[in-house]
Formats: C-alpha cells, structure tokens, sequence
C-alpha cells in the first residue's frame, strides 16, 4: 500500500471534558495540524459529534502568494457556504478552515459584530478556528475571518465575508397568570398555581416576598404548589426559567382567617372586643350558660340571652324521635365555613362511651330539617353542631 493514489484513511478520538469529538483525516502531512487543532474546540462547549475533512497539501508556494492557491471556507455547520445558519437559544460551532497554504495560520481575525453569546476562539499557529456560543439574538450579523501568516495579524493574509444568519428560537418563559392570593381557615391548605409560556419551563417555589430567594421550597419546582396546614399568613413566589433565560412572578399571599376573631368584632364593640373578660372564648357575658365560643358555633347572639331550645325530643312508647333544623353557616364570620351536626348513640351514660349513628355523622347544615326514629335502648344522644 505505497501507492500515493491510495491513502489510508485513521479514525482518531480526542476526549475532553465537553465530550468526544471525532476528527477524520487522512494520513497526509496535514495531521498534524489536526491534532494541534482538536484543542480549539475543545474550549467550547460542544455537544455534537464534528466531522472535519482536510484537502491534501498542493505546496503552492507563499501563504496567499498564488492567486487562487489558498482557500478558506467554511467547513461546519454549512460546509462550502457563506452564509452560517444559527438559531437562537441553540449551539452554534462555525468552523473555518484554510486550504492550500504551506504553513499554518499563526493568527486569525474576526471583523465586525458577533452575536451575543458567541465569541471567537482565536487560534494560533492553526489552519482551523471557530466561532462558538449559543447566539442570544436573531438577525443577520455579517463577519469578515481572516487568517494571517504570521502573528498579532502581520504578513500576508486570506479573508472571507461570512453571514451569520440567527434565526428566531426558543424564547425566555413568560408568566401566564399570577399566583393567586387566596384565605384559608387555620390548619389548612391553599393550591397556588401559575401557567409559563417558553420552551421547557422549570419552576421553583420561594416563601418570601417576591424576589426573594433566600428561602427557596425544597421539591416545589412544578406549576402548581400546595401549601402545609396553615397557622399564619405567608407569601410565596415562583421562579420560572429555561435555558435561555428567566421570568419572576409576583407574590402570591395566603391569609388565614381566624374566623372567631370575625364574627367577635361583628358583635362587639371596640371597648369589649380589647377586653378578652368579654369577648375572650371562654366567657358568657349575657348570662345564659352559652360561652362566646359556643355561641359562635350554634349562630347565636353572644349579647343575647335567648334560650336555646336544642332539637326536639319526642318519646312515644318504645320509641323515641329526634329532629333539628340543620341551620347553615352564614353572616360575618363564617365565610367559606360550614355548620356540620352528628348524631350518637351510648349503652350507658356513665361511661360516656359514644358512637356515631350511620348515615347521621357528618350532616352539613343547609336550612334542613333532619329526623331519627329509634328505639329507647340504646340511649341516643343529640350532639351539639361543630363547624
């Protein structure tokens, strides 16, 4: 095989820490260039697999001194073109390449405005460089490369205008709808969502003001997050990003009712509200064996000493019978609550061992009337409602 018509072609791995990349050459004076030029790319943060090509040496005298002798063109991602398709938010590896020149480039050069996010790798001593990044903006930028013969760009020189022509691509997230604000009672959850418009959003939850992301919420990174049982009022925000850029919403605020304190400042003044003798939970200040709490519970006036009549009793031989108005749970005080009642059943009073009577358990009040027929053993109690 020394038949210089017949060249053996080597397959060759260069490993770095941005992965693989395959050179293909042939054996020919030039490999050496290639191993030197591996390093060029290497720098960039290359994910694909780039296939070079090398035209055999002619030996046609002095760099540039031929008309027609040395070549530099594009050799990826459009190889022969002068025009360099990129798009936004994507890697871009534009490789050039002279051909035809004794000697290696010992500089290069590249005239006029790159994209944002590119930037020129600036051989040395090399036929090979390359402008790498991923362009953060779209448009038409027009380079000239120049490769010069000797360095800090003196001697002679090859140059060709390129168009890097960056096409629109994945955008930035925008927010599509803010986390709602919402209320909850004390001890439970509120849902807050938010919707992302982009390429592959990710989402982190914060608890803070918005902006603020001291306090990020360790596994809160989808569009929907439930907040704990709530004791306090809390903020939350979210961060929503990609790989191009990000978007910040606005806070979101759960309030928790204390719905007591509520309906307390509907029926008492400012003087008695302060004074927790009166209005505190635990008093009767009309004086009807009803503490405020009690009285919030059945809707009633804790100002008020109106008898409480309770459900209806009715014994007719063996049997008795129970009814009650299930009163709904409306007014100042009870928004977003329900007034619930339950019915019980005991073998002995003593004991105080109480069961919940099927089908009677959870009764949400809603104005209805509500009747048990049973027989008198065993005793059937008639719970107070709870809300």
């Amino acid at each position: 095989m020394k038949s210089k018509s017949k060249l053996k072609i080597r397959l060759r791995w260069f490993l770095s820490k941005f992965g693989p990349i395959i050179l293909l050459f042939q054996r020919t004076p030039l490999n050496h260039v290639l191993v030197h030029e591996a390093r060029i790319i290497g720098t960039s943060s290359i994910t694909q697999v780039v296939g070079w090509s090398v035209a055999t040496i002619t030996g046609l005298g002095a760099f540039d001194s031929v008309a027609g002798a040395t070549t530099l063109s594009q050799i990826a991602p459009a190889k022969g073109s002068t025009t360099v398709p990129a798009k936004s938010g994507e890697i871009l590896n534009f490789i050039v390449q002279v051909t035809g020149a004794p000697s290696r480039a010992k500089s290069w050069q590249v005239i006029g405005k790159l994209p944002t996010g590119l930037r020129h790798q600036n051989a040395t001593n090399s036929n090979t460089n390359a402008i790498t990044g991923i362009p953060s903006e779209s448009g038409n930028f027009r380079v000239t490369v120049k490769a010069w013969e000797e360095k800090n760009f003196r001697g002679g020189s090859k140059s060709k205008a390129f168009t890097i022509a960056v096409a629109p691509g994945s955008k930035p997230p925008a927010i599509k709808g803010q986390p709602e604000s919402a209320s909850v009672i004390a001890g439970d959850t509120a849902t807050l969502r938010v919707g992302a418009t982009g390429s592959s959003p990710t989402f982190q939850w914060y608890i803070g003001a918005g902006g603020d992301t001291s306090n990020p919420i360790p596994g809160a990174t989808a569009s929907t997050y439930v907040t704990p049982a709530l004791q306090a009022t809390t903020s939350y925000w979210v961060r929503v990003s990609n790989a191009i850029g990000t978007a910040n919403s606005s806070a979101a605020t759960v309030s928790v009712t204390d719905t007591f304190s509520s309906w307390k400042a509907h029926h008492f003044d400012t003087p008695q509200t302060a004074d927790p003798l009166i209005s505190g939970p635990s008093q009767d200040p009309d004086g009807d064996g009803i503490i405020n709490e009690d009285e919030f519970i059945l809707g009633r006036s804790p100002l008020s000493a109106d008898p409480y009549e309770g459900p209806s009793i009715v014994v007719d031989g063996d049997r008795v019978t129970i009814s009650f108005t299930a009163v709904r749970a409306a007014g100042l005080g009870y928004s977003g609550l329900a007034r619930r009642y339950a019915l019980e059943t005991s073998d002995s009073l003593s004991e105080g061992i109480w069961t919940a009577v099927p089908d009677h358990a959870e009764i949400v009040g809603a104005d209805q009337d509500v009747s048990f027929d049973s027989a008198l053993s065993p005793t059937i109690k008639g719970s107070d409602p709870v809300i």
